[in-house]
C-alpha cells in the first residue's frame, strides 16, 4: 500500500490500527482489511498527519492501538 493510498483512506474516514506481534509493529486498516509498512506509518507520525486516539499499549505514548488523521504535512 502506497503513502498516498493510506492518506486516502485516512482522509476518508477509515481508521488506522496498530499492535504488538512479536515486539514488532503491525499497522492496518479493516473493512477492507490492508496492512500497511511500519515506515508508511512512522512517517506519517512523525509528520503529525495521524495522531493517536488514547488507548495506549501499557500506558506508553504513541503505542496507541487506534490512529487517525491528524494536523497536517510534514
Amino acid at each position: 500500500m502506497t503513502l498516498d493510498a493510506v492518506r486516502a483512506r485516512l482522509t476518508a474516514g477509515d481508521m488506522l490500527h496498530m499492535q504488538l506481534v512479536d515486539s514488532q509493529r503491525v499497522w492496518w486498516f479493516e473493512d477492507p482489511w490492508e496492512q500497511i509498512a511500519d515506515g508508511i506509518a512512522e512517517r506519517l507520525k512523525a509528520a503529525g498527519e495521524i495522531v493517536e486516539l488514547g488507548d495506549s499499549l501499557f500506558g506508553i505514548t504513541g503505542n496507541s492501538q487506534s490512529w487517525t488523521i491528524g494536523g497536517g504535512r510534514g
